[in-house]
């Protein structure tokens, strides 16, 4: 091959292995953007799904406050109307009225239901009614009971089909009376199955409070002072009858001490009687 053709073949040569390399380095660089778009990608899913499973808790919040409220029957009326406001209801009520020395006050019991995304405003507000003696709150993750309820549900529903296509095709009389039998037993199963999956649903969309409002007990020591009267304020007819009630009562006392003083008096006098009785004698 002359000289010149050999060299325009290399450079020929030299330009298409130049272009091949960056091609390569293109391909390269677009793989390495597809992976890290795919792994982008993934981590979105991944990002989603536990979003996801973050929504799909199903959680029972319940609490309890004890409160010293100067009015029972106000304070109680307004936890009721802060649980109607934000959505909920009072599930039961009750109210005990205390007597002493002529004073009187009242506590009670309310259990409302809010819904679960209000539970924490109303039970912070339910501490503002008065004083604050106890609260407490607490979470139940019910999830997995939920799932396992839903699916066996679901399985009894479909063995209940089964047995309902039995049925109609069975044409002996054991036979159809067997089927009953189990058909039956798994509606029951179903409706029991069915009633815990609403109870739990119910709890986790409504949230419980149980809520004990208390006046203040009277201070007994105020109360007795307040009680007594001054002397200077007992009526007439009042102060006799207690006047005589005493003279009476101090009677009585008189009586009791001459009776168990007589026999020892008489015991000790009696050395005395005797003594002075023979001495009598001698001197005559």
């Amino acid at each position: 091959m002359p000289p010149d053709r050999a060299r325009v073949v290399a450079v020929i040569a030299l330009v298409v292995l130049i272009a091949l390399a960056g091609c390569v380095g293109g391909l390269s660089d677009d793989a390495q953007d597809a992976d890290q778009t795919y792994a982008a990608d993934d981590a979105a899913v991944d990002d989603a799904d536990a979003d996801a499973d973050a929504d799909t808790r199903h959680v029972i919040r319940t609490g309890h406050a004890v409160v010293v409220v100067d009015d029972f029957e106000e304070a109680r009326a307004n936890v009721r109307s802060l649980a109607e406001d934000r959505g909920g209801y009072v599930e039961a009520s009750e109210r005990d009225v205390h007597r002493e020395d002529n004073q009187t006050w009242t506590s009670g019991t309310l259990v409302i239901r809010v819904p679960s995304d209000e539970f924490d405003d109303v039970h912070e507000e339910i501490g503002e009614e008065g004083l604050l003696l106890e609260s407490a709150t607490e979470t139940e993750d019910v999830t997995d009971q939920i799932v396992d309820l839903e699916a066996r549900l679901e399985n009894l529903e479909a063995q209940r089909d089964r047995l309902r296509d039995l049925y109609e095709d069975a044409d002996r009389t054991d036979d159809v009376l067997r089927i009953e039998s189990e058909l039956s037993a798994v509606q029951e199963d179903i409706e029991r199955t069915e009633t815990t999956l609403t109870t739990l649903e119910e709890q986790v969309q409504y949230a419980t409070i149980t809520v004990h409002l208390e006046e203040p007990t009277p201070d007994e020591e105020h109360a007795e002072m307040q009680d007594a009267d001054a002397w200077y304020e007992v009526g007439l007819i009042e102060a006799v009858t207690t006047s005589f009630s005493a003279m009476a009562t101090a009677a009585r006392m008189g009586v009791v001490v001459i009776a168990y003083l007589t026999p020892v008096a008489l015991v000790f006098s009696a050395p005395f009687v005797v003594g002075y009785v023979v001495f009598s004698r001698l001197r005559t």
